[in-house]
Order: structure tokens, then sequence, then C-alpha cells
């Protein structure tokens, strides 16, 4: 079997640098237990983070719903933009559910919260809601209903500037705002095709 060469001119230099790694391991494993007592001393607001979520899932469920009730001479595009959209924000739903357990609690992410405040947001904006209705009105919904999700969104963001907000969840909220001014460019383009058929 081959030698390999040590790197150690001594056992004695091999047994000082161990001890050198075990006390620099220990001293960062202080400071790590440390760091996550104190990661939370920023108070972020369960409840504040738990309408946020709810937001977004009410927006979610639209697209979802609208993918199954569209129907008509544009049924087919429809049907794939909504459920193009509504896996994004699957994706982007989990991510922040994630995001805001890990900074504040998992009542951030309670399941009876979060469905209640969706289905109130969405009743109070589509009182008179049918699912019979034409493409373009699904599609004026959608675009409405963006529209109240880049104002919230903007106003979320600012109360949390007011907060020492962490680089992470800054980045993540401003992320979710450019994918849903996306979103309605893919809408308003979709109502200019629809206004030249009719």
């Amino acid at each position: 079997m081959k030698k390999i060469a040590s790197i150690f001119k001594s056992s004695e230099e091999k047994l000082e640098f161990y001890k050198d790694c075990f006390f620099s391991k220990e001293t960062i494993e202080k400071g790590i237990f440390a760091s996550i007592s104190k990661f939370n001393e920023q108070n972020y607001d369960a409840n504040m983070f738990n309408r946020y979520l709810a937001m977004i899932r009410a927006v979610s469920l639209m697209y979802q719903h609208l993918h199954w009730i569209t129907a008509g001479d544009s049924f087919y595009s429809d049907h794939l933009l909504y459920e193009r959209l509504y896996k994004k924000l699957s994706e982007e739903i989990d991510e922040v559910a994630e995001k805001f357990i890990g900074l504040s609690s998992t009542e951030s992410a309670c399941p009876i919260q979060t469905t209640k405040i969706a289905s109130d947001l969405l009743s109070s904006l589509f009182p008179g809601f049918e699912t019979n209705s034409d493409s373009n009105t699904f599609a004026a919904y959608a675009l409405y209903l963006e529209i109240m999700f880049l104002e919230l969104n903007n106003a979320f963001y600012k109360k949390l500037s007011e907060t020492n907000i962490s680089l992470g969840l800054d980045d993540m909220v401003m992320s979710i705002h450019n994918s849903h001014e996306e979103n309605v460019y893919l809408l308003k383009q979709k109502f200019k095709v629809q206004n030249i058929k009719n």
C-alpha cells in the first residue's frame, strides 16, 4: 500500500492542529447557537405574515378555478394560461410559507386562518361572481385581482421596511412583485387579443 505523505512535521504538530480545530469548532458552535437564539429578535408579526400568505393563496385559488371553469372560443389558451399562473403561484406560496415560519412561527401558516382570510378576500372583491361568465370577464377578474395584489404587496413591503427587514425577505417580496407584474402583462395581452376578436 502506498504511504501518503503527512502535512505535519511531527505528531506534536498534528496534535496541536486538532486542538485548534476543536477549539475553533467549539467557538463557532457557541456563536451559531447565540445567533440562532437572536434570529427571531426582529419580532416579525405572525398574523401579518398569515394575511400575506392568504392574499397569495386567494390569487392562486382564483387562477386554479378559472383554469377549470373557463370556456368558449379561447378555452384552450385560457386553460393553459391560468394553469401556468396557478402553478407559478403554488411555488410562491411554498416559498413564502417556509420563509415566514423560519422568521416567525408556524402561526404564520395556519391553514384555518389562511383559508378563511383568502375566502373572505375573494368574497369581498367578487360578491357577484358567476361561474358561467365569459372569458373576457374572467380575465378582468384576474387582472383586477393582480392589480389589487400589487398594491397590497407594496403596502406590505413598506410595512416591513419600518422594521429591520432581512435581506432574504426583502429579496423574496421584491421577486414576487416582479413576478406579478409579469402576470399583469400576460393578462393585458390576453385582453388585447380578445378585444380584437370582438
